[in-house]
């Protein structure tokens, strides 16, 4: 019987794992750079409404509200729109961003709005705070797939080990102790693969329930590993190993059922 490519498998989880880093390295500068954004617009004059009576009053303060506005853009663009992976992930305006980001009333009001006033100054500020904390459960997320990833592969490269012993033996010189020793050895091998599966599912299923992801939306691993053939490389794996192992017993099972 064919094997499977092991070095082929093994190359699959390297550029996971390459995917996983680069994730949490881009979620941490984007927390960073909503923090610096946070600190700055903090800095800005949030300007009370002036006596409508005081003409001079209206006008200093709709003037100075107008400058903080473009200084709230201004430092959107030199603080989360300036992290490195900005242009390869996102390509967008400001505009466009900020509305993902902050939802379309802040944006409105960066992008079309005339005065920064206290109550405006407030919603940005709890949107930055918002925005870090997304990437903070992001973050734990990931740290999450991480650890999964690790275990499960480990066990997955356990298996794959130990299949060349099957592809090289000649089942019809064997004795049937041998091959009963095969048989119940191949099993506990599917048992493995099973358990693995199983366990990324409910890995998955908490990712979706912590990040309170939509049913029908795309999860974490859809997300982290998007640039790979496999987005679910783990279970892929998993499932062809299982169906090579299982071919495997059925093999062994056969030349148990000729040998005296």
């Amino acid at each position: 019987m064919t094997g499977i490519d092991t070095t082929q498998r093994q190359a699959v989880f390297d550029r996971a794992r390459a995917c996983l880093r680069t994730e949490r390295r881009r979620t941490v500068d984007e927390q960073e750079a909503f923090r610096v954004f946070e600190s700055q617009v903090r800095t800005l004059d949030g300007q009370s409404r002036a006596r409508q009576a005081d003409v001079a009053e209206v006008q200093l303060a709709v003037g100075r509200s107008a400058r903080g506005l473009q200084a709230v853009q201004e430092a959107y663009e030199t603080t989360v729109m300036a992290v490195p992976h900005y242009e390869e992930e996102y390509d967008e305006p400001f505009e466009t961003h900020v509305q993902a980001e902050f939802g379309p009333e802040i944006a409105a009001l960066l992008c079309q709005g005339r005065v920064l006033d206290g109550q405006s100054k407030r919603a940005v500020l709890a949107a930055a705070a918002q925005a870090q904390e997304s990437r903070s459960q992001l973050l734990d997320a990931l740290d999450d797939e991480q650890d999964s990833f690790k275990d499960l592969t480990a066990e997955l490269r356990s298996v794959l080990e130990e299949l060349p012993e099957y592809h090289e033996a000649t089942y019809a010189d064997l004795s049937f102790g041998a091959l009963d020793a095969y048989r119940t050895r191949l099993t506990v091998l599917e048992e493995k693969c099973s358990a693995v599966v199983d366990r990324r599912q409910a890995t998955l299923v908490d990712q979706r329930q912590d990040l309170a992801l939509p049913i029908d939306g795309p999860d974490v691993p859809t997300f982290v590993y998007q640039t790979l053939d496999v987005r679910y490389p783990i279970v892929a794996t998993a499932a062809d190993l299982l169906d090579h192992v299982q071919s495997l017993r059925r093999d062994v099972e056969r030349a148990l059922s000729y040998s005296g």
